[in-house]
């Protein structure tokens, strides 16, 4: 079991090591779409605004959301970092902006 566990977190450093090569080579833009947008940070800032439900049965937990909003950060370049967290605010914005429109859109009474 030892060596099952040594080989997992070798193979998990080989990936950290290949991902954060290959990032030096990627534009910002680049990293971005290979993190997924940080799409984990956007539902770890979500869940905990009351956004998105928390203790859901269906996704990760909002624990999750920030270990994987994390290894997300880690895995762009520090210099494309600021740069990345602004494009996901952005996406946010755009979010939540479109979120506000949908009573409306669904038809619902107003205190509905």
């Amino acid at each position: 079991m030892a060596k099952f566990f040594l080989l997992f977190v070798v193979v998990g450093l080989l990936h950290l090591v290949v991902m954060s090569e290959a990032a030096t080579k990627m534009s910002c833009d680049e990293q971005m779409v290979e993190q997924q947008r940080l799409n984990h940070c956007l539902m770890y800032l979500d869940s905990g605004s009351g956004i998105m439900p928390q203790g859901s049965t269906w996704g990760p937990t909002l624990e999750q959301h920030l270990d994987l909003c994390c290894m997300q950060l880690r895995n762009i370049n520090e210099s494309c970092r600021c740069e990345a967290l602004n494009a996901m605010m952005s996406i946010q914005r755009w979010v939540r902006g479109m979120a506000e429109n949908l009573p409306e859109k669904c038809e619902f009474e107003p205190g509905m």
